[in-house]
């Protein structure tokens, strides 16, 4: 797997990603429930 670096995406840019992808989780979780 590639690291960010050299994908050439900034720190901010990987957080947010992953906490878009974290809220979306939590999102399907609750609507399963």
């Amino acid at each position: 797997m590639e690291s960010p670096q050299e994908r050439g995406w900034s720190h901010s840019t990987v957080k947010t990603m992953l906490q878009r992808l974290v809220k979306n989780g939590c999102v399907k979780c609750d609507d399963e429930r």
